[in-house]
């Protein structure tokens, strides 16, 4: 019987010990080593509070602003990252409206070149319509305006009467002429005398003065022409004598006439002539009265304002 007891105690060992050996094994299991990081959390947590709680105030301030630094450092890490994707962003931008804005400036600096070349070449077309139109009223200014002269005519000096130079002043143009106002004189001078165009009172040359309101297109107004004596303050008319003609016919002595006139066309633009004339006339080519001719001829001259 105890035998019996002996081997039932033993398989009842045996029995028992798988039991212990899983027991065993389900403390080393899963669970267990779950348990052990959470241990290990809950003592690092411990550990926390009890150094917390045993750090001095300054300490912890300082931990507290280190937190505070690098909450603040991570929130500018972040706001430089959005603002440099802002900016590369408006950069793209930018540099597209930059390319817009330079294709319109192209464009404009295009349209104002246009602009300028078209009001170049209106301008160029003004001024030649211009021109043209100048052309055109001076043309017809000339056709239409007053020209007047004086004419010399024929005459024959007989010795023992007075000298009169014979003409008359004309208008030969389409238009009257106003205002009309003539200054002429003449007078004898020696071969070795310069005509002297001079038209002042009192000087010793005797001036002829004659005037109109106006003076028709074709009319003519007949003016002898005395000749007087030089120098004299009061007009003394000449009578020829044989010497006198005689020393015109060698040449040592001439009869200078000479003029000036003043008159306005229907345009209102004032006009003026001067003329000079020589007996004997330069057709005698008389070598002594070389100069005097020369100085009378270059005297005949008129105003370019047509």
């Amino acid at each position: 019987m105890e035998e019996n007891k002996r081997q039932e105690g033993g398989d009842k060992a045996n029995s028992e010990a798988p039991s212990s050996n899983a027991q065993a094994q389900d403390n080393h299991g899963p669970d267990a080593t779950n348990k052990e990081p959470c241990d290990s959390n809950r003592k690092q947590r411990q550990g926390f509070r009890d150094h917390w709680r045993s750090s001095s105030p300054l300490e912890r301030w300082t931990f507290a602003f280190t937190g505070v630094i690098a909450f603040a450092t991570f929130c500018y890490a972040v706001f430089s990252g959005w603002q440099l994707y802002e900016i590369h962003s408006g950069s793209e931008d930018t540099h597209m409206l930059a390319e817009a804005a330079k294709r319109q400036t192209e464009k404009t600096e295009t349209i104002s070149a246009s602009i300028q070349e078209a009001v170049s070449e209106l301008g160029t077309a003004n001024s030649r319509t211009k021109a043209m139109l100048d052309v055109t009223i001076k043309q017809f200014h000339l056709e239409q305006r007053a020209w007047v002269s004086v004419v010399r005519d024929n005459f024959k000096w007989n010795v023992g009467s007075e000298m009169i130079f014979p003409c008359h002043f004309i208008n030969t143009g389409k238009t009257p002429a106003k205002h009309f106002e003539a200054w002429v004189a003449a007078t004898v001078m020696k071969s070795n005398e310069k005509p002297e165009f001079i038209y002042k009172r009192g000087t010793g040359h005797p001036l002829v003065r004659a005037k109109a309101p106006f003076l028709w297109p074709s009319e003519q107004v007949p003016f002898p022409l005395p000749v007087f004596k030089k120098p004299t303050r009061v007009a003394e008319k000449l009578i020829l004598t044989r010497p006198l003609l005689e020393g015109m016919d060698a040449g040592t002595s001439y009869v200078l006439m000479y003029g000036k006139i003043t008159y306005v066309d229907v345009f209102g633009i004032d006009h003026w002539m001067t003329f000079c004339d020589i007996y004997p006339t330069a057709n005698r080519l008389l070598p002594s009265l070389s100069g005097a001719y020369a100085r009378c001829i270059a005297y005949n001259e008129t105003d370019e304002d047509q």
